[in-house]
């Protein structure tokens, strides 16, 4: 896929875009861009990074669909490579999970300033705080409402009773975080059961299984390297709402082998079984 822009890849404007477009990107680097419309068998408008781009397409888009893609050149001419599987054409669920990984990649790479004050605050400021600094950065927001959007379209796919959503402040120590609330037990809207998952850069996965019934909790850490719980257990409290104040930690136990894959693929496979 090669992007140019402006109208017909020509003009002062055009050469500008490039320009901001080379300043913000690298090669390798995995970007996401909205697809607008088609003016060709193989070229159409796309909106990258909120700027209106020329390209050249390999798969058959829909207006507003949001695709992937790698830089692979940028310069004399930008180039990118559609990431785009075919096989996926069969499995809807594991091209949302890619979509949600890479938008999440994104956003998280994007936001690095942002999550790294939220490690100094408590746990109830780490919410308000997070959505004061994405007023002030449109480019963060963007991104995080793609997340949240790739979320809400796993929890759609999925069709078992459990949301997927995407709540960075709470574990903004980790990457790649993913939040899964569960059906209330029987029915019972008083008890509240989630599931935190998040890789730690010196600690690995991390599962942390939630019960509460405020102000009541109960967490149960499931571990890639369980030798770490005891430090985890303290950064990992500040999961919780702010209005459970007693807390209990249940468990702490080596993350299976099965699950290494994360919950969104495991959660996938019990759906496909």
């Amino acid at each position: 896929m090669r992007i140019r822009g402006g109208k017909g890849g020509g003009g002062s404007s055009g050469r500008g875009r490039s320009e901001t477009f080379r300043r913000n990107h690298k090669i390798g680097q995995k970007i996401r861009g909205r697809f607008i419309e088609k003016i060709s068998s193989d070229m159409g408008w796309v909106v990258i990074d909120g700027q209106r781009l020329l390209a050249n397409l390999n798969s058959t888009p829909s207006p507003g669909s949001l695709l992937t893609f790698r830089v692979v050149q940028l310069s004399p001419q930008i180039i990118l490579k559609e990431l785009f599987d075919p096989g996926f054409s069969g499995n809807p669920e594991f091209s949302r999970i890619s979509d949600f990984e890479t938008a999440r990649t994104l956003f998280e790479n994007r936001a690095r300033t942002v999550l790294s004050a939220l490690c100094e605050k408590t746990g109830h400021e780490r919410k308000h705080d997070f959505f004061s600094a994405l007023q002030q950065d449109r480019n963060c927001t963007d991104a995080f409402l793609d997340v949240t959007a790739c979320a809400a379209s796993l929890t759609a796919s999925m069709n078992r009773g459990q949301t997927i959503l995407y709540a960075p402040w709470l574990v903004p120590e980790g990457n790649r975080s993913v939040l899964i609330c569960h059906p209330s037990l029987q029915g019972n809207t008083n008890f509240l059961s989630l599931t935190v998952e998040c890789t730690f850069p010196r600690f690995g996965l991390t599962r942390v299984q939630v019960l509460a019934k405020p102000p009541r909790a109960g967490i149960k850490l499931l571990l890639e390297h369980p030798r770490h719980g005891p430090q985890l257990h303290k950064i990992l409290r500040n999961v919780l709402t702010a209005k459970t104040e007693d807390t209990s930690l249940l468990g702490i136990e080596k993350l299976p082998p099965h699950a290494h894959g994360g919950i969104l693929s495991e959660l996938l496979l019990r759906r496909s079984s």
